[in-house]
């Protein structure tokens, strides 16, 4: 094999272990063992991996449900335009977590280790989901009284708090929480 590492040539399986080296020798490796196992564990990982397609085929259509229903939503009510604007804002958001979980579950199925930046970014973007929905409700509703507007400033804290301090963790992370990615 051509392997760019110095020393002895190893094959695929000793060389490195899945998720770790060259990003197609995970997937390989992993398949190679799975072949050489019982009939009733090769069955078993085969519905692992079943489910975990099952899993992502219903993440894409999640995703595709509320981007549809979120811009439907957005042109159905022209009258009530300031809040639908800001539904079809949080649809979209909903969108972009979903998405980031997909790649995180196609990552893991590729070989690669489970990586912690994907769960940090969804954390982030659910606190800005959080600070956009209740800064509009605060906003939106007309006479708002003293506990609704004491809640909606909570929860405007609260979003940013989480945003925040997971932005911070995302920095502090070698490789800005790459670790499981590919090439590092």
């Amino acid at each position: 094999m051509n392997d760019p590492r110095p020393g002895p040539s190893l094959p695929a399986a000793e060389a490195a272990p899945p998720g770790r080296g060259r990003p197609s020798d995970g997937l390989a490796t992993a398949r190679r063992h799975r072949a050489e196992r019982p009939l009733a564990t090769r069955a078993a990982y085969l519905a692992e991996e079943v489910v975990r397609y099952g899993v992502m085929a219903g993440l894409v259509m999640v995703a595709g449900v509320v981007l549809v229903r979120s811009f439907l939503a957005l042109f159905a009510e022209p009258r009530a335009y300031p809040e639908t604007v800001v539904t079809t804002l949080d649809g979209v958001l909903v969108v972009i977590i979903v998405l980031d979980i997909l790649r995180t579950v196609m990552s893991h199925l590729e070989g690669d280790a489970f990586p912690v930046r994907p769960f940090l970014v969804v954390g982030i973007l659910a606190g800005i989901r959080e600070i956009l929905s209740a800064s509009a409700h605060l906003t939106l509703t007309s006479p708002i009284s003293p506990g609704a507007f004491r809640q909606g400033i909570i929860q405007v804290g609260v979003g940013l708090g989480v945003a925040v301090a997971l932005g911070l963790v995302l920095l502090v992370l070698p490789g800005g929480g790459e670790e499981g990615r590919r090439g590092s």
